[in-house]
């Protein structure tokens, strides 16, 4: 695929973006996926590569190659492959003055060869020898500008060169242009589904010219996309809103006016993040789970609690569709919270959309408390819209139906479905619900050991009035800032 500078670019098409001095034309050329033909100088004939390849071989392998290098050089002198190959070679064995003067030596020759600049400018680097490095190139200049006439750049080269100017910046607390760079490079790399060799190397320079107590809230996203890019995972979603990025932060009491604040962003927008952060979080699971070991991140539940927020139609696929994730994810990201807050998402996003609650009950969930937090939730439904109510009673009484006569048809429904139904369908109407529930203790659908016998059942059933006083309406009244409050509260 090719990627043209200037114009409009074609949806998840990246162009080369130009850095240098304001004011100045485009560059005029177009990066290519590695592999692909380019325009580059000292490219290879044919009748040399295999040659080379068994160099690069024997290096690979760890065997001796200097002698071999030597004699390509004096047999292709036009090439400077093989040279730029020895300075690497004598660099990592620690000859550091070979590695130097190989390389000044093929400069003299091919001053305008990409591997040659860069392997000075990064020694240069290493060596903190900062103000040879600038008397010797401008890295703000865009990969265009340094090696004019070239017009098709594989993708590895461009990284290669701003990996080197990245770090440059990052030595001279240029860290805003830095950041600009590095984002740019990590979504090229994202679009041209390839990885970027060179994320050791700015993590490295990052945790070396940027102290932890400097860190910003855009460093955190850098960090964090150099750690996904290692691990091939997807990058952290572009939003709309940058103020979405607080989600991903371990936060506290101080915090909750900025989450509170986030509702007042332009609505259609705000859905398309706090559903993409979502997603985020439940696709990368296990990387939040290990990246972020010892934070308390909160992502999927902030999200969820903004969205029933916001109440848009629609959006109850989204929870539903979470909570048929893996009980590992569910758990892992929700924990106690399931239960003790997290119906009311399931309240604000289904409380008008019924049928579909209705059918969501009787979906097969990995998670065994799943369609329990949805009975939870369309209680609420009862206790706040009492027109409400019949519906909501029917939905429960066919749901019953389904698993007592129909034996759920065979589907694989959670144990504590039914005698969640019957806790709160018989404190309703004892007389409807009586049969079902003398059913379903005859055919082993109580759990005794929470509910105890029938008797116990019974003696113990709330009435309205105690329902309205009970725990999951009391919370459902509480504002989204009191919810917020619950969750940060409880992890600090």
């Amino acid at each position: 695929m090719l990627i043209p500078l200037g114009g409009r670019l074609p949806e998840n098409s990246f162009s080369c973006l130009k850095f240098g001095a304001k004011g100045k034309s485009m560059p005029d050329y177009i990066v290519v996926k590695d592999g692909s033909p380019t325009d580059a100088r000292y490219q290879l004939p044919p009748s040399l590569e295999e040659e080379y390849d068994e160099i690069l071989e024997d290096i690979y392998f760890g065997r001796p190659v200097v002698h071999k290098l030597k004699e390509f050089m004096l047999d292709h002198p036009a090439y400077p492959q093989a040279g730029n190959m020895l300075a690497a070679v004598y660099l990592s064995s620690g000859k550091l003055p070979q590695a130097w003067e190989v390389n000044e030596k093929l400069l003299d020759r091919f001053p305008d060869y990409p591997s040659a600049v860069l392997f000075k400018a990064k020694f240069l680097l290493d060596a903190d020898r900062l103000e040879e490095l600038e008397a010797f190139v401008d890295l703000q200049k865009d990969f265009g500008e340094q090696f004019p006439g070239r017009h098709r750049v594989e993708f590895s080269e461009l990284a290669e060169y701003e990996s080197v100017a990245i770090e440059w910046l990052l030595a001279n607390a240029e860290n805003s242009l830095a950041f600009s760079r590095i984002n740019t490079i990590l979504r090229m790399m994202e679009d041209f589904k390839t990885e970027l060799p060179f994320c050791d190397r700015i993590f490295d320079a990052i945790d070396a010219f940027l102290p932890e107590e400097e860190m910003l809230p855009e460093s955190r996203v850098i960090l964090e996309n150099l750690a996904r890019c290692q691990l091939g995972l997807p990058l952290r979603p572009p939003f709309h809103h940058p103020e979405i990025n607080l989600l991903y932060q371990q936060l506290e009491e101080k915090d909750i006016p900025a989450l509170m604040a986030l509702l007042n962003l332009p609505r259609k927008t705000l859905l398309i993040d706090l559903r993409a952060a979502i997603r985020d979080g439940i696709r990368n699971f296990q990387f939040f789970h290990h990246y972020y070991e010892n934070e308390e991140i909160d992502l999927v539940i902030l999200g969820f609690l903004l969205l029933a927020a916001l109440r848009e139609p629609g959006d109850l696929k989204e929870w539903l569709q979470f909570l048929d994730s893996e009980e590992e994810l569910v758990d892992g990201w929700l924990g106690d919270w399931l239960g003790q807050l997290m119906f009311v998402v399931g309240w604000q996003l289904g409380r008008d959309d019924l049928p579909q609650m209705a059918a969501a009950l009787r979906r097969s969930y990995r998670f065994d408390w799943a369609s329990p937090n949805l009975v939870n939730s369309l209680l609420l439904v009862i206790l706040h819209e009492p027109d409400k109510e019949k519906e909501v009673l029917d939905i429960w009484e066919d749901t019953l139906h389904w698993i007592i006569r129909d034996n759920a048809k065979g589907a694989d429904i959670s144990p504590y479905l039914a005698d969640t139904i019957l806790e709160y369908a018989c404190a309703l109407d004892m007389e409807r619900f009586r049969p079902l529930l003398d059913q379903a203790y005859a055919r082993g659908d109580i759990d005794k050991d929470f509910y105890g016998s029938k008797e116990v059942f019974l003696r113990d059933t709330r009435d309205r009035s105690e329902l309205m006083q009970g725990f999951e309406f009391t919370t459902s009244v509480q504002s989204l800032e009191q919810w917020l409050q619950h969750i940060i509260k409880g992890f600090n």
